[in-house]
């Protein structure tokens, strides 16, 4: 028996809960017709299909998993001879533009003889807060082959808007539309408009920051070789539709939110990620502005320090370099040269825990060369040699010998921790400026 029943084949998916949501509330009959639902439907096996159309009116169909696979097409076929066989009225197909795949299936939907419309739709602004790009954003690097290409990004809920009305409204029957969002996006900048405080800091696609956008309004336009009259009209508004007077929506600007990533179900993985940003922000600060000191200050005793100690007698020349190393010890200096290396050490963990893409990997290489080239190599090298120098005192065979080895090793491996704590500086700087 036929009934006023509409079925939504993929129900499930990011566009049939919003549509189902909206039918309900006109107050339409409407079942969901997924794997899961009572009246169960799978792409894969045909003997659902019948089942899950008869009784029905009218169908959303959105297939899966793309209209650009090769079988599409014949599915789609196949799938309207079935709702011819249920009496089905209606069909509306959400389509994608630009894809000959997408239009090979919309052309066999066509040639069944039932009443169709066609919704071609642009990129989700969704898939990167619902859908495939979700868990590489989350990780911290969306990869794609997107290079500078721009896409208007439309939202779900737009797209349910225009399939209620082709759904309700009769007079949008045996029409292609096309929907867009309002302006066009690079997919880095899409990532920029989705992404939280711990969403993804980068994305693989060559991008040039020059890139002109184009201005694209939002719109329902009737497509090649139709007429327009009739139809949603296209430009930054959507017109009003009724039906049988039970469900009226007013004009609106076309939406073009990207929803901030920041799940339900992942509450307690965002609160760690703002925990780790308020400790990680300020300990880099730190660490760039300490290892940066300390690589000026090693800088000093490369460039002139030891090159003077080197122009006076040994025994001065000894002298000198024990009493600085036993008042450095007393000094700010020591209150500069740990912590930073504490600091270091903490970041790596961080970066460890919580990895970032390119930030990360700066980071960890700045904590690495501190930690290793600058203060380790100081334990492990200079402190030795200081610690033997001070055993040593005037002008004997003995103390020149020392004296001598001493200028020439101390002073490379000095030249060692002076470059190791400079590039752990410029690591540290230029993590801050992308992380």
């Amino acid at each position: 028996m036929q009934t006023s029943e509409i079925a939504l084949v993929g129900g499930s998916g990011k566009t049939g809960g919003r549509i189902i949501k909206r039918l309900e509330e006109c107050g339409l009959t409407v079942r969901a017709a997924s794997r899961s639902s009572a009246r169960p439907f799978d792409w894969e096996d045909r003997s659902t299909w019948r089942g899950a159309l008869e009784g029905a009116w009218s169908a959303y169909v959105a297939f899966q998993p793309d209209l650009a696979v090769a079988w599409a097409a014949e599915a789609i076929e196949a799938l309207a001879k079935v709702a011819v066989e249920c009496r089905l009225e209606h069909i509306v197909l959400l389509s994608g533009r630009g894809e000959e795949g997408a239009q090979r299936s919309e052309a066999a939907l066509k040639a069944s003889g039932i009443n169709t419309t066609i919704l071609r739709a642009s990129w989700f602004c969704q898939n990167f807060s619902e859908g495939a790009f979700l868990d590489q954003i989350l990780a911290g690097r969306l990869q794609l082959p997107a290079g500078e290409i721009s896409e208007p990004f439309i939202d779900a809920d737009d797209i349910a808007d225009a399939a209620v009305a082709a759904l309700t409204d009769p007079g949008h029957r045996n029409r292609t539309y096309e929907l867009t969002g309002p302006r066009a996006l690079t997919f880095r900048e899409a990532v920029a408009e989705s992404r939280g405080h711990w969403a993804a800091d980068r994305i693989c696609a060559g991008v040039d920051g020059g890139f002109h956008r184009r201005a694209c309004g939002c719109r329902l336009a009737a497509g090649p070789g139709r007429s327009s009259g009739g139809a949603l009209r296209s430009g930054a508004r959507w017109a009003q539709f009724q039906r049988d007077g039970r469900c009226r929506r007013n004009s609106r600007p076309s939406r073009h939110r990207f929803q901030r990533i920041c799940p339900p179900d992942r509450g307690n993985r965002t609160l760690e990620r703002l925990t780790m940003q308020i400790i990680l922000i300020p300990s880099l600060v730190a660490a760039a502005i300490g290892s940066g000191l300390v690589a000026g200050i090693f800088f000093a005793f490369s460039t002139f320090i030891m090159t003077a100690f080197s122009r006076i007698p040994t025994e001065q020349g000894i002298a000198a370099m024990n009493s600085i190393n036993v008042t450095i010890v007393r000094s700010p200096f020591m209150g500069l040269f740990v912590p930073t290396a504490i600091l270091c050490l903490v970041i790596a963990v961080l970066t460890l825990i919580d990895w970032r893409g390119g930030a990360s990997f700066l980071m960890l290489a700045g904590a690495g060369l501190y930690i290793f080239a600058a203060f380790l190599s100081t334990i492990i090298f200079n402190v030795p040699m200081n610690d033997a120098l001070a055993k040593v005192g005037g002008n004997g065979t003995e103390a020149v010998q020392l004296w001598t080895t001493y200028l020439r090793v101390w002073t490379w491996w000095n030249h060692v921790r002076t470059i190791a704590s400079l590039l752990a500086s410029a690591a540290f700087v230029r993590a801050l400026m992308i992380v």
